[in-house]
């Protein structure tokens, strides 16, 4: 313990000389008002479900003649491409709403949202309609105009979303991804147009090392301030990183041994892997450790999918999942920081999706 307290000392002292730009809170999604405004068609959506989302957005009126004859391109373009489920199309109403609103998204057999005066951030300092803003999965707007220019831009956007997903970066960007918190070490930073090959260049159960070295000799530059801004960035998180989960092991083993295990498998053959070689011992020693973690890891995958399943299908697989844990207390050697760690994931199951109920 005094060696992994040495190890510690001397990266905080490191990283208290260097300037950090990490952003220390996620930004609200651009979609945050979207559940309180007046949806006039399509299917009922939430900021949740645009996250990670590429997002086409049309301001337009009844009354607007080239709007009306946007429309099903925008139909078409929906058609297409939500099916992958990495997109979506909004139409944003910004006229006064008639009856002929309605008539008019009827005959034209419009099925995506349209909303009436939905209220958005983005630049406003626009004279006419259309106007179409398209939105990456981070929520920045990447382009903005003639709704078929900008549509143009769609297929190569959505190319790389879909790339990003399959990589494993959108679900390194959510913290809620993996029981515990761990997350990508540049997932909250602001790298500016470094910020993408940053996300690509560290992924999470992939090992580090090598990128850890092509990072530090870019950053040896003195003109490469964005590598040496990366760099930075990432002592300074693993340092936080690692005296976090040092803290967790202590109240939430399990959680704990599953960050520790995401993040070791990332940073094997750095110096920072040695900070952690005690409390990981330890860990792995106890079988109660291990199987709890395991139980919470269906439990995060269960979750990540439960809005795409029928509600009662989710009650019976919540149902399993608290009974799973209501086994593992009957245990007689748990420790008390795993009994409640286990109480409190079968109280979570229990609010959020009935588990556990009479009837």
């Amino acid at each position: 313990m005094k060696n992994i307290n040495a190890f510690l000392v001397v990266i905080a002292a490191i990283v208290l000389t260097l300037v950090s730009t990490r952003v220390q809170a996620q930004k609200e999604s651009p979609f945050a008002d979207i559940t309180q405004a007046q949806q006039i068609c399509g299917p009922k959506i939430s900021p949740d479900m645009l996250r990670g989302k590429v997002v086409f957005v049309e301001y337009w009126g009844t009354n607007c003649g080239p709007c009306r004859q946007t429309m099903p391109h925008l139909q078409e373009m929906y058609s297409q491409l939500a099916k992958t489920g990495m997109f979506c199309v909004i139409g944003n109403h910004v006229q006064e709403y008639t009856p002929d609103t309605d008539k008019f998204l009827k005959e034209r057999g419009i099925t995506f949202p349209v909303y009436q005066h939905l209220s958005l951030p983005v630049n406003r300092d626009f004279s006419g309609i259309p106007r179409a803003f398209l939105f990456d999965v981070t929520g920045n707007v990447v382009a903005e105009g003639n709704p078929a220019e900008v549509a143009n831009k769609v297929p190569a956007l959505l190319k790389e979303a879909v790339v990003m997903k399959k990589t494993g970066i959108l679900n390194a960007m959510d913290s809620s991804s993996v029981p515990g918190g761990l997350k990508h070490p540049f997932a909250d930073s602001d790298l500016g147009k470094f910020q993408k090959t940053a996300l690509a260049m560290f992924m999470p159960g992939k090992p580090w090392l090598a990128n850890y070295k092509k990072l530090q000799k870019a950053a040896e530059s003195s003109d490469n301030s964005e590598a040496q801004t990366a760099l930075e960035t990432l002592n300074s998180y693993l340092n936080d990183e690692i005296i976090r989960l040092l803290d967790l092991s202590k109240t939430d083993p399990a959680k704990a041994y599953v960050s520790i295990d995401r993040l070791n498998r990332s940073i094997k053959g750095m110096d920072q892997e040695r900070a952690l070689a005690d409390v990981v011992k330890k860990l792995s020693a106890d079988k109660n450790v291990k199987d709890l973690s395991a139980i919470l890891l269906n439990i995060a995958d269960f979750e990540s999918n439960a809005s795409q399943m029928k509600p009662a299908a989710a009650k019976n697989k919540a149902q399993g999942l608290f009974n799973s844990l209501k086994t593992y207390c009957d245990r007689k050697d748990l420790s008390k920081e795993l009994k409640k760690e286990a109480f409190d994931a079968a109280r979570e199951l229990k609010q959020k999706y009935g588990a556990g109920s009479k009837g």
